[in-house]
Order: structure tokens, then C-alpha cells, then sequence
């Protein structure tokens, strides 16, 4: 198995839907396809990176391109409704297209009968309806993708970092009361930034003059806004690139330090396991382990006509 998975495609729409029941899906991740999950019966887990979520009917969970994950369950009754989609054959469509990071958080209770998650899960079983037809039809499959985006960048392409209980950081998104719009964005596009200079000598004080603020204003209002410091961005982007260089290449984690923008392999390691709760070394070794048994794959049979039902209900009860 590939930890760049490939995701083949039969319709021009640049859409795949599927009905399944995973007991294990081993670590991957997929260069440039928006995943998004919807639990349709019980109960599964999603790791994304080192953080574990758990998940269960009615919950919809965003994997974002290049993020690492697998999916596993005990629960035997579990069927999952998974949508993927090609981002880059719709980025013509909105501008920066490439840069916004969607979060769903339905699994916080308050969120899970909200409109727009009801709404949401419409969307995802009229894909699927359409694409489960004989001859679905692209140019409606594109409508839908497009309105399915359109409410993605509404409603759930704001997020804070908060810290659990465990000392973990976890993405949370932001309802519409929660949040300033004005400093959000202005907050997003300083972190795109530091994720596109990560490997670089960046300091505060750069990206301070850069938006013409004093460095204690500035480092407020990323606290603030995205629940993390300004070296703790800049440490989770420098994380988050070792993590994919130790999965998707060759290098050792020495050079891969010096990659990222870490002074040494002891820095990267120091803050890599702060994120993953891993060093460098234990990380690799165990995507590896993950991959190298493909026969951990596995699906399991489920009552499809029942699935119909749930999904039925979703385009019925929005």
C-alpha cells in the first residue's frame, strides 16, 4: 500500500463516493483530494496524525489534503459514507482556493443538530444518490460539489486550537458568535504565511512589519484568534512537513530537521513529540510497520438496504 494514495476518479466532475463498513484502514494520505466522512451507523475512530477521533452516527469529519490519517472500528454495525473530491479541478471556481482549511467538529454535541451540519449531510447524500445512479449526470455532480463548497467556506472554514484535558491541541471549529471576521482572516493569512516560510529563518518581529503592527499586538492576536503562539505555529508547521518527509521519503531525520527549519535533529525531536507524542524515529517506524502489513485492510459486509434508509433520511430531514 502507498501512503500517497491515489484516488482514481470515473466521472469528469472529479467526484468518488462510497458506502462502506471499515474494521482498518491503514495511515495515508491523499496529495490533493478533499475526504469527508459521514458515520452513518455506529461507531468509528479516525486518527489524523497522532490525535484520535471518535466518531458516531450522524457525525461528519474533513480530511484535508495531505493529511495523514487512518480509520479503524470495533463496531460491527459501523457504515460510513465517505465523499471525495479533486480540489484542484474545482479551485478555478474560488479564489485561494488551495489555501482554505475546512472543519466540520460535529462531533461536539451542540453542533450535531445544527442547520448548516443538516444541510450538510443533504449535500453528501444527494452526491451520493446521484453517484450511486447508473448514469449520473457530471454537470449536476459539479453543481452539487459546488454548492457543497459553497457552504464549507460559510460555515466551517473557521477554527481555533484548544488544548484537552490531556494537554493535546485539538482543531475546533468556530460557530458564527465566536469569532471577529475581520481578525479571523487576517489571523488565516499570517498562518498561511508562516506554513509557506516555515523552513526559513521567521520570526515575530518579520511578520510583525510585514502587517505594519507592534510584535505585542501581533502576538496577541494570534493567540487569541488561533489558540496557539506565534513559535507554536511555527513549530506545528515545521511538525507537520517532518511528518509527511518521514512517511513519504527516504531522508534521514537529520536532514529532514534541517528541511523543515530546525537548527538540529534534538530541536525537531524536542517538538516533534510534543505534537505527535513520538519522536522523529518512533513515528516513522510505525507508519511503516502500519503499511508494510497491507493485509490490515479490512472491509466488512453491512445491510445495505439499511444504509438507504439513513440516507434517506438525510435528504428528508435537512
Amino acid at each position: 500500500m502507498l501512503f500517497n494514495e491515489p484516488v482514481g476518479f470515473r466521472l469528469s466532475s472529479k467526484v468518488r463516493t462510497s458506502l462502506e463498513s471499515i474494521v482498518y484502514y491503514p495511515f495515508h494520505m491523499h496529495e490533493n483530494v478533499i475526504e469527508i466522512l459521514c458515520i452513518v451507523n455506529g461507531t468509528i475512530t479516525v486518527c489524523n496524525s497522532a490525535l484520535d477521533y471518535e466518531l458516531s452516527f450522524g457525525d461528519v469529519y474533513i480530511i484535508n489534503p495531505k493529511e495523514p490519517h487512518k480509520i479503524f472500528s470495533d463496531d460491527p454495525e459501523n457504515i460510513i459514507l465517505t465523499i471525495q473530491i479533486d480540489r484542484d479541478h474545482y479551485s478555478r471556481f474560488y479564489e485561494g482556493f488551495d489555501l482554505i482549511y475546512f472543519v466540520c467538529g460535529s462531533n461536539v454535541e451542540q453542533d450535531h443538530y445544527a442547520y448548516e451540519l443538516r444541510y450538510l449531510r443533504f449535500l453528501l447524500a444527494k452526491l451520493y444518490t446521484e453517484y450511486d445512479k447508473q448514469n449520473p449526470s457530471d454537470i449536476f455532480t459539479e453543481e452539487l460539489v459546488k454548492e457543497l463548497f459553497n457552504l464549507l467556506i460559510q460555515q466551517f472554514q473557521y477554527y481555533t486550537y484548544k488544548k484537552t484535558v490531556n494537554g493535546e491541541y485539538r482543531i475546533v471549529r468556530r460557530r458564527h458568535n465566536d469569532y471577529n471576521k475581520q481578525y479571523l482572516e487576517m489571523i488565516y493569512k499570517i498562518i498561511d504565511y508562516i506554513y509557506d516560510k516555515y523552513n526559513t529563518k521567521l520570526t515575530l518581529h518579520d511578520v510583525a512589519a510585514r502587517e505594519f503592527l507592534s510584535t505585542s499586538h501581533l502576538s496577541r492576536y494570534i493567540k487569541k484568534y488561533s489558540g496557539l503562539s506565534f513559535s507554536e505555529l511555527l513549530s506545528l508547521a515545521r511538525c507537520e512537513e517532518a511528518e509527511r518527509l518521514l512517511c513519504i521519503t527516504d531522508k534521514t531525520v537529520d536532514q529532514i530537521a534541517t528541511d523543515v527549519g530546525f537548527s538540529n535533529r534534538n530541536h525537531l525531536t524536542v517538538q516533534f513529540k510534543k505534537w505527535f507524542s513520538k519522536t522523529p524515529a518512533q513515528y516513522r517506524k510505525s507508519i511503516m510497520a502500519d503499511l508494510d502489513n497491507s493485509s490490515n485492510i479490512q472491509f466488512k459486509t453491512f445491510d445495505y438496504d439499511f444504509a438507504q434508509l439513513i440516507i434517506g433520511s438525510y435528504l428528508n430531514g435537512y
